[in-house]
This record gives C-alpha cells, structure tokens and sequence, in this order.
C-alpha cells in the first residue's frame, strides 16, 4: 500500500497522516546537503558516515526516528525489512 492510500485509512482511524514522500525527500536531502557543515566530518571512520546517514534517513520517514530511542527503532525496523527482504537469509 502506498503512502497516499495508507492515510486514507489513517484519517478513517482518527490517526495522524503520514509524511508525504515530496515532504521526507526534502526532508533527507536538507539533512544530506548539510552534512559537509559538521565539524570533523573529514575524520570519520566508514561506520560513523553510514550510522549518520542512517539517522538522517528515519528521521526524514518520521520524526519519531529522531534522538537515541527513536534511532534505535528505526534500525530494528531496518533491520526487519532488510532481513524479510535479503535472498537466502534464514527465515525462521
């Protein structure tokens, strides 16, 4: 289901409508477009560079993702879809 038929039934529920995905694409690329602006960035090792772009993308799918807790689900839902999603993984 798609995002814009996902909060058809979000508004039926009573619940909060999603971010739209022009909203979450400007969203990462304004976090993306400001990255080279952090401070020692040139010194990063490979898994800070990946764990920040990581952040930068949950947090652009929902502010939920934001902060320690909120990073911390978003990668358990990464990790949920890439091991649904990954061919010959173990499926137990």
């Amino acid at each position: 289901m798609n995002r814009t038929k996902e909060n058809t039934w979000r508004k039926v529920q009573g619940k909060e409508p999603l971010k739209s995905m022009p909203d979450i694409v400007a969203s990462l690329k304004g976090y993306i477009n400001t990255y080279d602006q952090q401070r020692g960035y040139e010194e990063y090792h490979d898994d800070m560079f990946i764990e920040d772009i990581l952040y930068g993308l949950g947090k652009s799918l929902d502010d939920k993702y934001q902060w320690v807790t909120g990073y911390t689900d978003f990668k358990k839902r990464l990790i949920k879809l890439l091991t649904e999603n990954t061919p010959g993984e173990n499926k137990e």
